[in-house]
């Protein structure tokens, strides 16, 4: 639902609207996508060039296998441009922040986002454990399509009974290819290096 107060000229063909909503279906804006907004907003200029800001909430949301409890941003622009800035992402006490920007006609992409904390026990049927973090993060590609870049880096990590005391690796995703590029693990008997690896998932 949305609720809306201010002024439209028809005469002038301008408007200066404030907007309120709750409840309102992501796939409105992304039809690839499922979840619920929550949004306070202001709607002003022209009607042949509106711009927009907003502050929005976004609850449970998915798009492909990925979900997400909960992301809080700052959008803005136009119906040709949308800017998504100051990104917080959360899963449990796993965290992200970005910039993303969106065309909402040929649904391209375009961003940045690192992650300070990602605890592996919130994933992967709980056969992990420790904490990993995102460096120099990219998004690229469309909606339909994304592609995601990193920097991953850990401390001691174990998985379903084996210890790592550390890793470093360049990561590369789409929609069903991993690359993990890079790479080096520290095990107790010294360091392996790999050049790269793809995983399809």
């Amino acid at each position: 639902t949305l609720a809306a107060t201010g002024k439209i000229e028809p005469n002038r063909k301008s408007l200066d609207i404030a907007v309120f909503g709750g409840q309102i279906q992501a796939s409105a804006f992304a039809p690839e996508s499922k979840g619920e907004l929550y949004l306070s907003g202001r709607v002003k200029g022209t009607f042949a060039q509106p711009q927009f800001t907003s502050v929005v909430d976004v609850h449970d949301l998915i798009i492909g296998d990925s979900k997400v409890p909960w992301i809080q941003l700052r959008a803005s622009g136009n119906p040709n441009l949308i800017k998504f800035e100051q990104v917080q992402a959360q899963y449990g006490f796993s965290s992200l922040v970005g910039n993303v920007t969106y065309q909402p006609r040929s649904g391209k992409l375009s961003g940045t986002f690192s992650s300070p904390a990602i605890q592996l026990a919130e994933f992967g049927q709980g056969n992990a454990a420790g904490v990993i973090r995102l460096l120099d993060g990219k998004v690229s590609g469309t909606l339909k399509s994304p592609n995601v870049s990193a920097k991953l880096e850990g401390g001691t990590i174990s998985y379903s009974g084996a210890t790592l005391a550390g890793l470093s690796a360049s990561i590369s995703a789409s929609n069903d290819l991993i690359k993990i590029l890079n790479g080096n693990v520290a095990v107790a008997d010294g360091v392996i290096v790999f050049v790269a690896v793809g995983v399809r998932v």
